[in-house]
């Protein structure tokens, strides 16, 4: 029960309008609660995108790939690993957390770097 405005998130989790305006000042684009993304991020990600095809990854870094979580679609996937950002591969959001990380072997495995 509140007499305060309400903000309704893309998950369906709400917060006070005002609390939401100084999440979103203060850097911060996932629900507290769940993680997804608060709003509709395709823009921000495509400036990602644009940032990955700019910095190329060193030599050192081919084959290394990342085993990762994606908050918004609650898949895991193997993809490249990018010091800017790893990608969702069935979703497309940035919004991932890395599990692991190894090098890619000529099978087709990877093995263990972290």
């Amino acid at each position: 029960q509140t007499i305060k405005p309400l903000r309704a998130l893309r998950c369906g989790h709400v917060m006070h309008l005002q609390c939401f305006s100084m999440y979103v000042r203060s850097g911060q684009w996932t629900c507290p609660l769940c993680k997804k993304s608060v709003e509709d991020m395709s823009e921000y990600f495509a400036q990602i995108d644009a940032a990955v095809r700019m910095q190329p990854m060193p030599a050192s870094y081919a084959g290394t790939m990342s085993n990762i979580y994606c908050q918004d679609c609650c898949k895991s996937c193997v993809v490249p690993y990018h010091f800017v950002g790893i990608k969702c591969s069935h979703c497309g959001s940035y919004n991932t957390r890395e599990l692991s990380r190894g090098v890619e072997s000529n099978t087709g495995g990877t093995s263990n770097q972290s």
